[in-house]
């Protein structure tokens, strides 16, 4: 089997397996009520209008969650972190920059902003700085 093939079934198994042991933590204890517009307590709430795109930013830190993505688009990136209640902001990474295809960080807070023509990035849920460093 070819070697992306493998990566996305594993990726694809691995978000089922985690599926299955959110809705068992769930059932097994009560959780504190998301804020508006499905943000889990804690995180503001996501904006109704996707954020305006960092060019040239890299949000260096915080990383929860990395993928690769074959197709060289920042908005996919940008959707999976606003399909993510866990995501306060994303970096993409250009084909090349990490190796051969795009790569994809989501992030569990918002780090300081870095100059960096590899990538591009967007905030879609809290302020810069508001929380700890790693």
């Amino acid at each position: 089997m070819p070697p992306s093939f493998v990566a996305k079934a594993l990726a694809r198994q691995l978000a089922a397996d985690k599926a299955k042991a959110e809705k068992a933590s769930a059932a097994a204890k009560p959780q504190a009520a998301p804020a508006p517009n499905g943000a889990p307590a804690g995180l503001p709430a996501l904006a109704a209008t996707p954020a305006p795109i960092l060019q040239k930013i890299n949000l260096r830190g915080a990383d929860y969650s990395n993928f690769s993505i074959a197709s060289a688009e920042p908005g996919l990136c940008q959707n999976a972190c606003r399909a993510d209640t866990n995501c306060a902001a994303w970096t993409y990474v250009q084909p090349g920059a990490q190796g051969d295809e795009a790569r994809c960080w989501l992030k569990n807070r918002v780090p300081p902003r870095l100059q960096g023509n590899c990538c591009v990035s967007g905030v879609e849920r809290g302020e810069e700085g508001a929380a700890k460093k790693d």
